[in-house]
């Protein structure tokens, strides 16, 4: 069935924030009631943007604003990052377009974020990268942050190795190897035009908020006993 772009939002949202709850990872919970929080999926074609809060529990989210770009992993790797590995100049070209296509949505947000969480492939292979990580440990991976100059230096190493050597690269799985850059490049736009020196990665996303819209439609609620 086809999600309306609005409900698709609010279970995106609720699934994203509902791995921070107190109890859900240990040692990841995070203070969120009282944040305004930016969730970011770094897609194959597009970029999904959700601003919003936790508004008291991860049950009632109140979604703010929410955008779409025509900014992907594989759009902005085919349009501008032909060159194996890519030259200065490409990622600059990437860079400066991804930034003039989000710069509009960012400079208009009211409130402003005070976190970012991002979810998919490409942020946590920014972690699982930065941690050379033997074997994917998705506990070690929710709830890690990733501070923007650590970003850089993720990207600057995988910018700079062509595309086999990027392949071997620790962490990464071979399959991103080739798009894994303008993913890259388009988290730390982001960050840099949501004005934040960190963002968090989160394991769970809308499929989490389907779930559990599910089981709270699954449950009837039973009144009070006088």
């Amino acid at each position: 069935a086809v999600i309306a772009g609005a409900r698709e939002a609010e279970l995106s949202f609720r699934g994203t924030l509902s791995g921070f709850a107190a109890g859900v990872a240990p040692g990841r919970a995070v203070a969120l009631e009282d944040t305004t929080i930016l969730t970011l999926d770094v897609g194959g074609g597009s970029t999904e943007a959700i601003l919003g809060s936790w508004a008291g529990s991860p049950a009632t989210p109140r979604i703010l604003e929410e955008h779409s770009f025509d900014i992907g992993i594989r759009r902005t790797t085919y349009r501008f990052l032909t060159s194996d590995p890519p030259s200065p100049d490409e990622l600059a070209c990437a860079r400066a377009w991804t930034k003039a296509e989000m710069c509009g949505y960012f400079e208009g947000l009211t409130p402003r974020p005070q976190r970012m969480i991002a979810v998919a492939g490409t942020a946590t292979s920014a972690i699982t990268v930065r941690d050379a990580m033997v074997g994917y440990d998705p506990w070690k991976v929710h709830g890690a942050v990733m501070p923007a100059g650590e970003l850089e230096n993720v990207l600057c190493k995988l910018a700079y190795l062509d595309l086999p050597k990027r392949r071997l690269c620790p962490g990464l799985e071979p399959e991103r190897a080739s798009v894994i850059v303008g993913g890259l490049l388009i988290l730390q736009v982001a960050l840099e035009l949501a004005g934040l020196d960190s963002f968090t990665v989160s394991e769970t996303d809308i499929l989490h908020g389907i779930l559990l819209d599910a089981c709270a439609s699954a449950i009837p609620v039973r009144a009070a006993s006088s």
